[in-house]
């Protein structure tokens, strides 16, 4: 991983491909040409000190690291960040989705979104089990909205007993159930068991279309 980031280039490089950005998107976020981002990239020449300090900002890195490769390559949070319209999504662990009302954690890994539904309290989670087959698969990324409230038809993320699992949340009159898609789970009612409803479900990425 960053063993091999031996130039800035490879850094760029490194941290631009972490956050699934094309050259594209991250010379747009720089306000550079895609031709810059494909120099620096390759060793043709160097981002200069305005560029580094954009590149910085844009990255959640030091401009040590950048520059040296010295300190830790990110220092972002669990917090959502918009550059230029688009939302850097911190994917959370779930031990850090458990933890949302302590003190942030180090994140190594983000998505990126141009949805303007996201805000700064919103995550990514990857889903662990196949309770909601055939649409969510194993593997497939979730961006979770903690301040969206459910309705009817949606789906959500939940915490029940010590795991967490995507459910569509239906509502008739002041009670509601989660619902899996895969037959060989049960329905959830809110009285059933404690449960606890962690946010809505406001994009899916599924890794059959990657």
């Amino acid at each position: 991983m960053t063993d091999t980031c031996y130039t800035i280039g490879d850094r760029i490089k490194y941290k631009r491909e972490q956050f699934n950005l094309s050259m594209t998107q991250l010379a747009k976020l720089v306000n550079v040409t895609h031709a810059s981002i494909s120099q620096w990239e390759n060793g043709l020449s160097k981002p200069n000190a305005e560029n580094t300090n954009a590149l910085q900002k844009v990255f959640g890195c030091s401009v040590a690291w950048l520059l040296y490769g010295d300190e830790t390559p990110s220092l972002a949070i669990n917090q959502t960040t918009n550059i230029g319209n688009i939302y850097k999504i911190p994917i959370l662990s779930e031990k850090n989705i458990f933890n949302l009302d302590f003190a942030p954690t180090a994140v190594i890994n983000y998505i990126v979104s141009n949805k303007n539904n996201v805000s700064e309290r919103c995550f990514a989670y990857q889903i662990t089990n196949n309770s909601m087959l055939p649409i969510f698969l194993i593997g497939d990324t979730v961006i979770i909205s903690p301040e969206k409230q459910p309705e009817t038809d949606c789906f959500v993320l939940v915490k029940i007993g010590n795991s967490l699992f995507i459910r569509r949340y239906i509502l008739e009159d002041t009670k509601f159930s989660l619902v899996p898609l895969n037959p060989d789970y049960s329905v959830i009612s809110n009285q059933e068991q404690q449960v606890k409803i962690l946010g809505v479900v406001i994009e899916h990425r599924s890794e059959r279309n990657r």
